[in-house]
């Protein structure tokens, strides 16, 4: 059985108070000040998230609330900024640069105010039966959600010219009826015009989140959750290429390589002994058998040869790695001096040892961590603690509920939300040109791989 959506449409708008109107010399100059942004492209740079890339799903700058009626769900995102709020100050003040006076922060704020008052909409997908993909389905309706406040990240007075951001929260009019089959989501799209004062800075920020609204069994939740009431659940539909941020993750992401990757493991020997080498290779027959589930294509193998790799698994003490402090388990990180993705997994996690016998998965194995750091190397980002996913932020276990398989191999990898991902990166590697890799060059780093 199908839910049953009854949407209600309404508009609300009920915006705090952060600036006095506008006096009639002011509107003028507010409306000029708007077209040199936009007829120069140089609008406000938007972010949703003020941290690494890396760390975005495990910080989801996203609330949601549906009320007691269930016919009006409130969105926040809690982390707006403004990326570049100087220069474009600078901009408007003086476009050619000749002058030094500077727009105050209590004007360029009430200019702000003026010109930016975003709307969201949620567009909703439909599982396709006996499979994890969910498409567009034109014969459900949209759900358009008004601005209903902007406020401060502090709970203090809104400055947009302060770093640490601002919330935006949206008023979604609707009245849900759910069965057990949780078969919709919906992804929220920020409505942007071309005659906006801002843009995305990453634009898959602009369409990236979904909503999974649930209740009793679904394909999302995770087995500690609260399944009996009815539970809104963000999830990101983002790869590892969505979320990075140039000058913020240098050196801290993997290079993403897709469902469909030829790659050769080189398994450090001087870090792992040769009873937790089995468990290694085990754990990336776990990735590679999970995908061919899925209907990707891959071929992995394992090479002696660091120059013939093309990902490199070793162990090494990582950051707030003492005492066995679990903050980190492992990382995945693109070498550019080797010219190959580097996974390692912290060795100061005893807990964490690949000997087949212990770690944090019973009854399914000690294979999550690496699983999880592998999966960044296909593509997988950071995934949100409300959904079901080996790159969750409960950390590291293979999922409860995995995404159903088109053959007879078998998937134990890949939730429901992780196949959603999985089949994003294959079709973003499809669309977007590969550039060639760095020259590769060992010799710098070879005493670390022990050859």
């Amino acid at each position: 059985m199908k839910k049953k959506l009854l949407i209600t449409v309404c508009t609300v708008l009920s915006l705090s108070a952060q600036a006095t109107e506008p006096s009639p010399t002011e509107e003028p100059r507010y409306d000029t000040l708007r077209q040199e942004l936009v007829a120069q492209d140089k609008q406000l740079q938007l972010r949703l998230f003020t941290g690494s890339g890396m760390n975005y799903g495990h910080e989801l700058p996203i609330t949601t609330k549906l009320n007691a009626n269930n016919d009006v769900l409130d969105i926040e995102f809690t982390r707006v900024n403004f990326n570049n709020l100087s220069y474009v100050k600078n901009l408007l003040t003086s476009p050619s640069g000749d002058s030094t006076t500077g727009v105050s922060d209590s004007t360029f704020s009430k200019f702000i105010y003026h010109n930016f008052a975003p709307t969201i909409t949620l567009i909703p997908h439909e599982l396709e039966q006996h499979s994890s993909t969910f498409k567009a389905n034109s014969s459900l309706p949209l759900i358009e959600c008004s601005l209903h406040s902007i406020t401060a990240s502090n709970d203090g007075t809104v400055d947009y010219s302060r770093k640490e951001g601002f919330k935006v929260g949206f008023h979604c009019p609707m009245n849900i009826e759910v069965n057990d089959t949780n078969d919709i989501v919906y992804d929220i799209s920020w409505n942007v015009d071309s005659n906006a004062i801002y843009k995305f800075m990453l634009p898959s920020e602009q369409t990236g989140y979904r909503l999974a609204i649930t209740s009793g069994t679904n394909y999302f939740g995770t087995t500690d959750s609260d399944t009996s009431a009815l539970t809104v659940r963000p999830y990101l539909n983002m790869s590892i290429d969505d979320l990075v941020v140039p000058h913020i993750d240098v050196g801290n992401h993997s290079k993403m390589v897709g469902p469909n990757a030829q790659l050769a493991f080189y398994i450090d020997p001087r870090t792992y002994q040769s009873r937790e080498i089995n468990s290694v290779k085990e754990s990336i027959r776990v990735v590679n058998e999970s995908l061919h589930a899925l209907g990707y294509n891959p071929t992995f193998t394992t090479s002696n040869n660091i120059g013939n790799a093309d990902v490199i698994i070793t162990k090494a003490p990582l950051p707030n790695a003492e005492e066995h402090n679990p903050s980190i388990i492992g990382k995945a990180a693109y070498d550019s001096a080797l010219g190959k993705n580097v996974i390692t997994i912290n060795s100061g996690i005893l807990v964490f040892t690949f000997d087949g016998h212990t770690g944090p998965n019973s009854p399914n194995g000690p294979y999550g961590p690496l699983v999880h750091e592998i999966s960044h190397v296909i593509g997988l980002a950071h995934q949100t603690r409300f959904v079901d996913s080996i790159m969750g932020g409960s950390g590291n276990y293979l999922p409860g509920l995995t995404a159903p398989t088109t053959n007879s191999e078998r998937n134990r990898a890949y939730s429901y939300v992780d196949a959603q991902v999985l089949k994003h990166v294959e079709q973003q590697l499809i669309q977007k040109p590969q550039t060639p890799d760095e020259p590769l060059n060992c010799t710098i780093n070879s005493n670390l791989f022990g050859v």
